[in-house]
């Protein structure tokens, strides 16, 4: 099948897409929305941006929808990113990187469905241990780009989530995959990017004791 990603630069979904390609599916492009909101109830904000260089380092075009990110609205932004995926580059499904989260996969299903695309979700009701433990046999180099719950502090940003890091989340009362927004995260790289993402700098922004994002002011991408 020939599927479009919702590409948020997170774990989540370049791991889904990872996924499908070696189910045998050929990815024709990257959907990733752009909110203006950065708490939106649907989709990932924390350096969003970056997609279109992952996008890049997979061979993708990248279609970059904004949105205002206001709930069940921001809905409509998805469709018309939808609409543009199947009309320009003949999408047939769309791979999302959901987990457990029933809200956000009711909204992509019943979004999908209107255009008559499949939705394929290879992480759907995965371990969360798995999951982690999947992101580290395949090599991916991810680290946390914001946090926001209990026990996670802005010492957390910038750092990988290695093997130390995914056994700290697993001993945490929190979803260890961040599920539900304790945290969120950016791949720098992957088996799917040809390149690999490079932060030149960053900064800190600090919202509470334990809400923080990390800005990246600059990114490149450079040979493996």
């Amino acid at each position: 099948m020939k599927l479009c990603v919702l590409l948020s630069s997170g774990k989540d979904s370049v791991l889904a897409a990872d996924l499908v390609c070696e189910q045998g599916h050929e990815l024709v492009c990257a959907l990733t929305l752009v909110s203006e909101n950065p708490h939106s109830y649907m989709f990932h904000t924390p350096n969003v941006r970056l997609a279109e260089m992952q996008a890049d380092a997979m061979g993708l075009p990248i279609i970059l929808q904004p949105t205002k990110g206001e709930k069940e609205a921001e809905l409509a932004d998805l469709d018309t990113g939808l609409r543009k995926a199947l009309d320009d580059y003949g999408a047939q499904g769309v791979v999302s990187g959901a987990l457990k989260s029933e809200y956000q996969s009711q909204r992509i299903g019943k979004c999908c469905k209107k255009h008559a695309l499949g939705v394929y979700a290879p992480l759907w009701q995965m371990d969360e241990g798995a999951e982690l433990n999947l992101l580290l046999e395949r090599g991916y180099k991810v680290i946390f780009s914001s946090v926001a719950a209990d026990g996670l502090d802005e010492s957390w940003l910038g750092k990988p989530l290695d093997k130390a890091a995914a056994a700290k989340l697993l001993s945490m009362d929190l979803s260890p995959v961040g599920e539900g927004g304790e945290f969120e995260s950016l791949v720098l790289d992957c088996p799917l990017f040809s390149r690999r993402l490079r932060i030149v700098t960053s900064h800190i922004e600090k919202e509470g004791s334990n809400t923080s994002r990390l800005v990246v002011d600059e990114a490149v991408l450079e040979d493996k």
